[in-house]
């Protein structure tokens, strides 16, 4: 697996393996929360391009290196519901081609809330601009 990882290329700066070598190349439909109509670059700025707390673990660093996506509309409600500043945020729609970056399952625990079980952290490849796959949509 490591080798499919290995064969992309990676914005600067990225940590060593990191994106994991669980991470795989995938085409799927995800959804990604978003604050324009039509998205903007501002909606695709990577966790760590943005103020945030130091990362306690390797594998907490570099999931600040890949972007939030879901592949259940049902977690974008739910993420909606209970995450602090989701509320207000646009849903978009966007298809992730292989060709795009790699993919890792990453559900996320929300304290005494539901498991968004569709979670996954996206590594978008060098050059790639997320934003002209993905449309605002209404679930």
């Amino acid at each position: 697996m490591a080798e499919v990882v290995s064969s992309y290329r990676w914005p600067e700066g990225i940590p060593p393996g990191c994106p994991p070598p669980d991470a795989q190349p995938a085409a799927i439909d995800a959804y990604r929360l978003v604050s324009k109509d039509p998205p903007s670059d501002t909606d695709f700025v990577r966790p760590i391009d943005k103020p945030h707390e130091p990362a306690e673990t390797a594998e907490e660093e570099c999931s600040l290196y890949a972007l939030s996506v879901f592949t259940d509309p049902a977690d974008v409600d739910l993420a909606q519901q209970f995450i602090p500043g989701f509320k207000k945020k646009l849903v978009a729609l966007g298809h992730i081609e292989p060709e795009h970056g790699v993919l890792r399952l990453v559900p996320l625990s929300l304290k005494d809330r539901p498991i968004l079980h569709s979670h996954r952290d996206w590594w978008v490849t060098h050059g790639f601009d997320a934003k002209t796959t993905f449309a605002v949509v209404t679930l």
